[in-house]
Parts: structure tokens; sequence; C-alpha cells
């Protein structure tokens, strides 16, 4: 469980107060200690996301830094996080100076599955804030 909710946390990265976590109903099975992983982030929105890159590396770090993972890994990891950006909001910042809480909100929702070095998906939840 404590997987899930970090994998959470890391997608809903910039994002404000709020967000929402359906899970796909997959099967749990805990991450083994010590694990690397590599990360597939696409944006399947429809739109162009600039930010794109910040998102990856915010992604990394939080995965790495809340130790759910010991580090990253593209060649060979241990499992594979696939992210697929469904909707990708961001107020530039020249707005948000200008206008505050009235730009409104930064939100990033997404398909998440966690896959084992096999291919097979142990965990799938849809998640956003």
């Amino acid at each position: 469980m404590r997987t899930l909710w970090l994998l959470l946390l890391a997608l809903a990265i910039g994002c404000s107060t709020a967000g929402h976590l359906k899970d796909q109903g997959s099967v749990s099975t805990p991450i083994k200690p010590g694990s690397t992983f590599g990360l597939l982030l696409k944006n399947i929105s429809g739109k162009p996301v600039k930010d794109i890159d910040a998102i990856r590396k915010e992604l990394i770090a939080s995965l790495v830094g809340s130790q759910t993972f010991k580090n990253y890994n593209a060649e060979k990891p241990d499992y594979l996080v696939e992210v697929n950006l469904t909707m990708v909001t961001v107020i530039p910042t020249g707005l948000r100076l200008l206008a505050g809480a009235m730009a409104g909100r930064n939100e990033v929702f997404g398909d998440v599955k966690l896959k084992d070095s096999d291919g097979r998906t142990i965990r799938s939840f849809q998640a956003g804030g």
C-alpha cells in the first residue's frame, strides 16, 4: 500500500491541494528492497506538454527520494513504471504571479502501471491531482 501512495505522490508533483486515485484491481506485490526502476513516460493527452522533461525528473527524484526504489536504471531495471499522461495543465509562472489563485490549478492526471522485469503488470491505477 505504501508503494501505491508513493507512486501517486510522484505523479501528483506540482498539483495543488486535491488528488484522486482509482485502483484498477491489479495484483499487489510488494517491491523488493533495493530494487531499481525504469520510467516510461508518455503524453497521450493530445496536447503538447513542454514540461514533460521536468515531470520526468521530478518523478525519478521522488521515487528514489522516497526510498521506494534504490535508484533509476534505464538499461536493465528490476521494475518498469509506465505513466501515460492523460491531462497536464501547467499555469505559467508569469500568469501565476499576476493572477495568483485566480489563474487556476496545476493538474496532472494519468494511468500508471508498475511492471516487473518479466513485463507482468503487478499494479495499475489512475492518479491525478
